[in-house]
């Protein structure tokens, strides 16, 4: 009788950490997402923002450009001379990608391959 409980009780538990298991795999295939990066160009004025939900004593930022139809555009961590942009309306050029979330627009760039301050005149045509 004991070699049977033993067994039953065996064969359960092998069940169930087999069922937890793939529980486990399928939740990590929900949250897996295969993002393409494109060749981006975008105009904008560049902010820095204290971000949210952070702790400790140093604050930490992110950048971030705003375009001039409302649409946020996240610029790359650790991209040097970022600073120097700030409140200045400039072109950026790189790869990233694009997504929207409740109507809100939003882009994100992977990397930056050029930046440059915009021409704050309009081109005069030429006749």
């Amino acid at each position: 009788m004991k070699k049977v409980l033993t067994i039953c009780l065996m064969v359960m538990m092998v069940t169930m950490g087999g069922s937890i298991a793939a529980e486990k795999k399928h939740s990590v295939a929900k949250t897996d997402k295969i993002v393409t990066l494109q060749n981006m160009t975008v105009e904008g004025v560049v902010e820095k923002v204290e971000k949210k939900k952070e702790t400790g004593p140093d604050p930490k930022f992110e950048f971030k450009l705003t375009e001039e139809d409302g649409t946020v555009v996240f610029l790359p961590k650790g991209e040097i001379g970022l600073d120097q942009y700030v409140g200045k309306k400039v072109t950026v050029t790189g790869q990233g990608s694009n997504s929207e979330k409740k109507g809100k627009k939003s882009r994100m760039f992977k990397t930056i391959t050029k930046i440059e301050k915009a021409d704050a005149t309009p081109a005069v045509p030429a006749k």
